[in-house]
């Protein structure tokens, strides 16, 4: 992911996304100082509508240390109604670097973190 790139998950929605706070665990291996703009949003067809977005700064941890950077964000979002073919999408991307910088840490435990996942408002 490199300067001005994003990576996205997108999910089909079945319903609306009701009222209330949405919880985001971002934790990451950090191979060099970045800021990343997380974002949740809804996509209905060319428009995306923000559910919340946040930057943050990591920095590595530092003497070889592979360790996951832990990162919690929550975002409070009004209800968002539902059509056909609406998507669900879950964006990061790196706003100061032209290298791989940040990845999600998909092994979780094994370096001493979480792995990345959303809890929706109930």
């Amino acid at each position: 992911m490199g300067l001005g790139e994003s990576q996205e998950a997108e999910f089909s929605l079945v319903a609306g996304l009701p009222a209330g706070t949405y919880a985001l665990v971002c934790d990451g291996i950090i191979l060099r100082g970045v800021d990343v703009t997380f974002e949740l949003l809804r996509r209905r067809g060319d428009e995306d509508t923000t559910i919340g977005a946040s930057t943050v700064r990591f920095e590595p941890r530092g003497g070889g240390n592979f360790d996951a950077v832990p990162c919690d964000l929550t975002f409070d979002a009004p209800e968002l109604d539902f059509m056909p073919g609406d998507e669900f999408i879950f964006r990061y991307s790196a706003t100061n670097t032209t290298a791989i910088a940040y990845v999600p840490n998909g092994d979780g435990a094994l370096f001493n973190g979480r792995i990345p996942n959303i809890t929706l408002p109930q």
